[in-house]
């Protein structure tokens, strides 16, 4: 009995992990193109560190997949430390489908360079359904920042955290751009994706 059943439950796992990495796939090519159609080309720069790679876009022209990964490098070493091998693999997965499919579409996909708002919130909403698909392998960035610091801090909420993070990124967005406008389309994205996130995780019920 025991020689019949370890092949079927290896089966049944190695089925579940290609599902959840098709999952999280699914979600890198929605954020990719929330920020290479929507946010990069209109100057919204959302929370976290995609927020900041697209303002480095912006001043250097540097590429915004990459900044991100270059930027998560010693989150990485951080996340091993702190958290083990299997957080490691999964956040190492995420991030790189992110990065590779930010800027693999940028120079695909056509630029909607329209109404702000309009682009702010397609923007959002494909930004949250991304992360709500990848939301418990992590991206990387402030996701890890917040879990370590709570593990040291546990009187401080991660959601605090990353709150206070997307907040000294809109900081950085008013004085790259030069613009509240900039600041409030920035907000905009990060409550729209925050609600499609909690959408996806818990069901609109």
């Amino acid at each position: 009995m025991q020689t019949n059943l370890k092949p079927n439950s290896c089966l049944a796992k190695a089925g579940t992990l290609f599902f959840d990495y098709l999952v999280i796939f699914a979600g890198a090519v929605l954020y990719g193109i929330s920020v290479a159609m929507f946010t990069s080309p209109n100057n919204v720069a959302p929370g976290g560190l995609t927020g900041v790679a697209t303002m480095l876009n912006y001043m250097f022209s540097l590429p915004i997949g990459i900044m991100i990964f270059v930027m998560n490098i010693p989150l990485f070493i951080w996340g091993f430390i702190e958290n083990g091998k299997g957080f490691l693999t999964r956040t190492l997965v995420a991030t790189a489908l992110v990065s590779v499919m930010i800027d693999v579409l940028t120079p695909i996909l056509p630029a909607y360079t329209g109404d702000t708002i309009l682009a702010a919130g397609f923007g959002g909403v494909l930004n949250g359904l991304g992360l709500g698909l990848i939301f418990y392998g992590s991206t990387g960035g402030t996701d890890i920042i917040a879990l370590n610091l709570h593990k040291h801090f546990p009187f401080i909420s991660t959601g605090t955290i990353i709150l206070v993070s997307d907040i000294l990124v809109l900081l950085m967005v008013f004085f790259v751009y030069h613009s509240i406008e900039n600041v409030l389309y920035a907000l905009l994205v990060i409550f729209i994706s925050i609600k499609v996130i909690d959408a996806v995780s818990y069901g609109t019920s």
